[in-house]
């Protein structure tokens, strides 16, 4: 495989990892949040659709370095450059916004969302339950899941 088509199919696959967590993000949030809707919304096919199109966000994003590099005998690779000034800061602003700006600030907006609602809904758990109650309650689902009670304050 050419070194110019290697290095953007890395590339790819950085954005299509950075997307796939994003997926992950939103998936938790929407169980977390939405939890009625989840089925609905994350069927099989939807699973598949989303997967697929973080594959293609990541080719889009990254397409445009096949045509800013190529290769010759003497370097194999070589930057053909850029028409101007202008499309080099849009392709840049571009390039850091999309696969990564962006997706850092949604990650970051819907963890918030999940914490803030996981905790309003222990408070309520917390009024409608007695003290003792709810502390059973937590203690048997941390007991499922194999997490240390002694260790979480």
């Amino acid at each position: 495989m050419p070194i110019v088509r290697q290095s953007v199919s890395v590339l790819v696959c950085a954005v299509t990892s950075v997307y796939g967590l994003v997926t992950v993000n939103l998936e938790r949030y929407v169980a977390i949040v939405y939890h009625y809707r989840y089925r609905v919304l994350f069927t099989k096919r939807n699973k598949y659709l989303i997967i697929a199109s973080c594959w293609m966000i990541g080719v889009f994003v990254q397409s445009h370095n096949l045509f800013l590099y190529g290769e010759d005998e003497s370097s194999m690779c070589k930057f053909w450059g850029w028409p101007n000034k202008g499309v080099r800061v849009v392709a840049g602003c571009i390039n850091f916004l999309v696969p990564f700006l962006l997706p850092f600030i949604f990650m970051i907006m819907v963890q918030w969302k999940g914490i803030s609602t996981l905790k309003r809904q222990i408070e309520l758990l917390h009024i409608k339950m007695g003290e003792t109650e709810l502390q059973h309650y937590v203690f048997l689902i941390l007991c499922k899941y194999k997490l240390n009670p002694q260790r979480i304050n």
